[in-house]
């Protein structure tokens, strides 16, 4: 199986408001830049940076500032980014399913299935009033 991390294309909005979060949290564990950048093994230069809202955080160092400041990637991207958040559920269903055997995989698709439309005629029908 092969790992591709993600770079989202974040506006410069969403980079501020995501490096505020980071900044707030990291504050509020009383780190410093320092520790979190050896903890994410990157520079505390690229911290500052995303801190500052210069860059976008990746999959992998956004994941690992969520596990040691106990926050959760969700907390950072809230909000944001449609793209990163839908490609963040898909990774999270396909990390779930590789756990399953193949009777429990295929009940899940066929339930995504149905949801998917039931969705759908929610919508139409919506539509229609």
């Amino acid at each position: 199986m092969e790992l591709v991390f993600m770079t989202a294309k974040f506006t410069k909005a969403e980079k501020k408001e995501i490096g505020r979060r980071i900044a707030d949290a990291r504050v509020a564990k009383r780190l410093t830049q320092e520790q979190l950048a050896e903890y994410c093994d990157c520079s505390t230069n690229h911290i500052s940076n995303l801190e500052c809202g210069n860059v976008g955080p990746s999959f992998p160092t956004i994941a690992r500032i969520g596990k040691l400041l106990d926050t959760g990637i969700d907390y950072y991207l809230y909000n944001l980014s449609d793209y990163y958040s839908d490609r963040m559920i898909s990774a999270d269903i396909s990390e779930a399913l590789v756990e399953c055997d193949t009777e429990t995989r295929l009940f899940c698709r066929e339930t995504i299935q149905r949801a998917v439309e039931y969705s759908k005629r929610m919508k139409k029908k919506q539509q229609n009033t």
